[in-house]
């Protein structure tokens, strides 16, 4: 008699043993489902984000590019509509960059605003000096090329060249006219009261 009750006290002891491996194997699945859920999610964040980045990285040299053709072109054949257009779709794209772009990018691409809005008033205003012209044009397709670079590297593109490196280019190429512009300045205005930058 004594040995009738262990039947039944296997068979339960089995029984919540499959209970408790159903359930322990249910939830290690949700788990798991919920890690797969999560990493899918965050990558399809990512894509998009990096989508997105690819479009307005796009434009914004689409429309830097379509400046310096306009710029490049004679003042007769260009209006000042065209310009004033493509600098309010170059400014459009910008605030993209700004919110898109790592600091370096926006600070470069800041710099290229400045160097378009600089060369958009010259020749607004019929600039004649042809040499400040030219220095505009090729300070600006100087960042542009930068900014191409910079973008590229954002985007995992990759380029021979580190943002450091690109850094100290334009700056290469930005200090000497920075100077040459003083050296005009103090020759043309023979008081010494040349404004200092």
């Amino acid at each position: 008699m004594s040995w009738e009750w262990i039947g039944p006290v296997a068979t339960a002891i089995v029984g919540l043993a499959g209970i408790a491996g159903t359930w322990l194997t249910g939830r290690a699945a949700r788990h798991d489902q919920r890690d797969l859920f999560k990493m899918q999610y965050d990558e399809a964040r990512e894509s998009f984000v990096r989508e997105t980045r690819r479009q307005v990285f796009t434009e914004f040299t689409a429309n830097l590019h379509r400046l310096l053709l306009n710029f490049s072109m004679p003042s007769k054949m260009v209006s000042d509509e065209a310009i004033i257009s493509s600098l309010h779709d170059l400014m459009r794209s910008y605030s993209g960059v700004k919110l898109l772009g790592h600091d370096l990018l926006r600070q470069h691409a800041q710099h290229s605003i400045a160097a378009v809005t600089e060369l958009s008033l010259a020749k607004l205003a019929n600039e004649e000096d042809q040499e400040k012209l030219t220095k505009l044009e090729a300070k600006l397709q100087t960042i542009t090329f930068m900014l191409e670079r910079l973008m590229a590297a954002d985007l995992g593109i990759p380029v021979n060249r580190s943002g450091d490196e690109m850094t100290k280019d334009i700056d290469t190429v930005i200090e000497p006219m920075k100077y040459m512009e003083r050296m005009k300045a103090e020759v043309n205005d023979p008081s010494g009261d040349a404004p200092d930058d």
